[in-house]
């Protein structure tokens, strides 16, 4: 058997994390982040993705481990959700 057959990422990504990306009382930045790669990998298109969870993901991460690159991603998952508009900065 080889590692392909054995796996199968596409079919349920949640498999290869458990979902237990929170069962520790604090989960760290490689557990929200493995967390956000399953949910888009489970999702057959974009449009099916559940950015609502990603948005709630990414919020932890970023108070968990600030980088600009956190917010740039969760610009996108709020788009997603509210529409383009709401990630406009207030002036």
């Amino acid at each position: 058997m080889t590692a392909t057959n054995s796996l199968d990422l596409k079919s349920d990504p949640r498999s290869i994390i458990g979902m237990r990306v929170f069962a520790a009382p604090r989960p760290g930045a490689y557990q929200i982040q493995a967390a956000i790669t399953a949910i888009h990998a489970r999702a057959p298109n974009a449009s099916a993705t559940d950015w609502q969870a990603i948005d709630r993901l990414y919020a932890a991460l970023e108070r968990l481990q600030p980088s600009p690159v956190v917010p740039l991603n969760r610009a996108v998952a709020v788009s997603r959700v509210e529409g383009p508009a709401a990630t406009k900065p207030s002036r």
